[in-house]
């Protein structure tokens, strides 16, 4: 995997992710998956990094993360692979690497983009065909944004304020890909709209589709070319 060239600034929001060495798994059993999630609690501090939404699957993961306060990201990341791969290999007199190298990150730095991620990575176990619907994955935070359970992991503020209520979350969500990206097209005109006037949609400003701002206020950054 090649190496990650993402600068972690202040205020602005990532996807992180990573896979098995050789695309092997890195999750066995249950109480694998609950000790990473124990792992993601102790090294991604709530006060410095906000966790918006996350999927752990059998050979890979995907966290959604925006940096609130002064953290060293690379490092704490770090730690996390290198506590949790400790664990494993120890568990199951394994050696070597479990991951694919080193985590990757991508800026997430337009709403659309962060809605459409944060949709696909609630997705993926009903891609992969290993549930039906998304809330049957006990293992991603899609849960958390229904109410189902409250785990303090997540904070679901950034995405759901872009949402009249829980019930468009859903329809997004769950929806054919055509349907959501129906409603996501809606949305770009309600933004442009309100655009004309200087009024924020759902609490949230949309000025332009490449600026960081448009997703996470005060942020520090501009980018000059939207992640692929």
């Amino acid at each position: 995997m090649p190496r990650r060239y993402v600068p972690f600034q202040l205020n602005c929001i990532y996807h992180l992710y990573n896979r098995g060495n050789h695309k092997e798994p890195i999750f066995y059993e249950e109480e694998n998956y609950r000790y990473f999630l124990r792992l993601m609690q102790k090294y991604l501090e709530p006060e410095s990094v906000a966790i918006l939404a996350y999927c752990l699957m059998e050979n890979h993961y995907h966290l959604l993360i925006e940096i609130r306060g002064k953290v060293d990201l690379s490092l704490k990341m770090k730690n996390l692979s290198i506590a949790y791969t400790k664990a494993i290999n120890k568990r199951y007199d394994k050696v070597g690497h479990l991951f694919q190298g080193q985590f990757q990150g991508k800026q997430v730095n337009t709403v659309e983009y962060l809605l459409t991620l944060t949709r696909y990575i609630h997705n993926n176990p009903v891609k992969a065909h290993l549930v039906l619907s998304n809330e049957e994955w006990k293992y991603s935070s899609y849960q958390d944004y229904l109410g189902l359970r409250t785990t303090g992991i997540v904070s679901t503020e950034s995405v759901m304020k872009n949402f009249k209520d829980i019930d468009e979350f859903l329809r997004f969500s769950e929806g054919s890909d055509n349907a959501g990206e129906d409603l996501m097209k809606q949305k770009q005109q309600d933004f442009r709209r309100h655009e004309d006037f200087g009024s924020p949609v759902g609490g949230l400003p949309y000025r332009t589709p490449n600026i960081c701002t448009d997703i996470c206020a005060n942020c520090t950054s501009w980018s000059k070319k939207s992640p692929k």
